[in-house]
């Protein structure tokens, strides 16, 4: 073996120490057998109608997790959650089948992500707590936010602990100024305000017609914001076709943003501007752009 390809194969060994751990622990080996299947029903029995600041609700289902949606884009107007933690207590499907099928040929059940507008949305902080959830999938030509989150208002909360995997997150249209300017993000589209990812796992396929794509987050939104990127594995597939697509951001949008010990496995496509770790860096003097500790090892 050469000597240049010992040392990609070291880089590789050692990015994956870094960023799997979490989902190699006893309670997520065990996990396998705490899954719950989505229906197409939803429960909000878990919410007391009470959201405080350092609250913990604990989704127990599929249908709790239904609920969770529920709550957020339809009931009452949307509720925030400002200040909770929503923490997943079990491994959850959506849908069953194959993430690589349904280009063509949709699953049973539509994902609709967590927060759909700005008039909608949630402030909490989601924690998978070692869980993964299989069988999401969104397609749609009008969606403004494409993913498991679509907006976040929150400042310095996150998403962590959790594995989203034989997914599809489609955004077919690119007409439109907000359709176009926000990204599409298996975790979450547009955070606003300070915001990190941590402890992330995905293999699922993106495809967007539109602006700034990304394995974890499409298009951070607030100036002056940080956006940070931490311990994070992205193996699946990124096709854009249009700019900035990344294995982890897609475009920085003149934000502060800091991706560390992060592993790119996947392959990521656009018709101009990928990267293995950020589609685009837009220049700033007001935010930087930190790059650390990890590994691109997928095609770009």
């Amino acid at each position: 073996m050469k000597k240049s390809a010992l040392k990609r194969a070291a880089a590789i060994f050692f990015a994956l120490a870094l960023v799997l751990p979490v989902f190699m622990t006893p309670a997520a080996a065990l996990s396998a057998e705490n899954v719950s299947y989505y229906d197409g029903t939803y429960s909000t029995d878990w919410y007391d109608g009470s959201p405080a600041s350092g609250k913990i609700y604990h989704l127990n289902s599929a249908a709790d997790l239904a609920g969770y949606v529920y709550l957020v884009n339809v009931a009452n107007g949307g509720a925030s959650f400002g200040g909770c933690t929503i923490r997943l207590e079990c491994n959850v499907v959506w849908n069953t089948g194959n993430a690589s099928d349904w280009f063509d040929t949709a699953p049973t059940y539509t994902w609709q992500p967590i927060s759909i507008s700005q008039a909608h949305y949630s402030s909490a902080g989601f924690d998978g707590n070692g869980h993964y959830i299989s069988g999401l999938y969104q397609k749609d030509d009008g969606a403004n936010h494409t993913g498991f989150i679509g907006v976040h208002g929150g400042t310095d909360w996150g998403v962590k602990n959790l594995a989203i995997v034989n997914s599809f997150f489609c955004k077919t249209s690119s007409g439109g100024s907000q359709n176009g300017n926000y990204g599409v993000g298996v975790f979450m589209s547009t955070p606003y305000n300070s915001f990190t990812f941590e402890n992330l796992y995905t293999d699922a396929i993106v495809v967007d017609a539109s602006d700034n794509t990304g394995g974890i987050v499409g298009n951070p939104r607030s100036a002056g914001a940080t956006l940070n990127v931490k311990n994070c594995v992205f193996a699946g597939r990124v096709i854009s076709t249009a700019s900035n697509a990344g294995g982890m951001v897609g475009a920085s949008n003149s934000r502060n943003v800091n991706v560390t010990d992060c592993l790119n496995l996947g392959t990521v496509t656009a018709a101009s501007n990928a990267g293995g770790m950020i589609g685009l860096v837009s220049a700033s003097s007001s935010a930087t752009v930190r790059i650390g500790s990890s590994v691109n090892a997928g095609k770009v």
